[in-house]
């Protein structure tokens, strides 16, 4: 070490071998500049690296998370029209018990009726009957009537 950094480190209570060692040790072990601009440009690519790296992998596991969502989706859709059409042939099976029922109480109600039709004759054929008696009746009932008063 020779200039005036060394004069300076003599002058400020440096002794002559504590200087050239302090220099010795400067040349030998300290990091220059030049050396932490290398270690700097190393970090800087290896974080670079990194950073390529995470970004990698980052998009590879928004790939697959996205084809995941998209497996999910689609086992989603299948079931969703799996129940659709296991509903719409309950809806159907139902129609078709509800259409059997109504056609059930139809032919009661048609044999309900097809019963007081006949029932209804019945007393219309004897209400017939009672009319012509009540005619009966009354046309002798007028003939005795008649009878009394001719025969006096």
């Amino acid at each position: 070490m020779s200039g005036v950094p060394a004069f300076k480190l003599v002058e400020a209570g440096f002794s002559q071998p504590q200087v050239e060692a302090l220099a010795e040790f400067m040349q030998t072990e300290a990091a220059r500049r030049s050396d932490l601009l290398d270690v700097e440009h190393r970090l800087e690519t290896a974080i670079g690296g990194v950073e390529h790296r995470l970004e990698t992998a980052i998009g590879e596991v928004e790939h697959r998370l996205e084809a995941r969502i998209g497996e999910v989706e689609h086992r989603l859709d299948a079931r969703i029209d799996e129940l659709g059409h296991r509903l719409d042939a309950r809806i159907d099976e139902l129609g078709h018990r509800l259409d059997a029922r109504i056609i059930d109480v139809e032919h009661r109600l048609d044999a309900k009726i097809g019963d007081l039709k006949i029932e209804i004759a019945g007393v219309k054929a004897e209400l017939l009957l009672v009319k012509w008696m009540m005619g009966f009746v009354l046309a002798f009932q007028v003939a005795i009537v008649a009878k009394l008063f001719v025969a006096h």
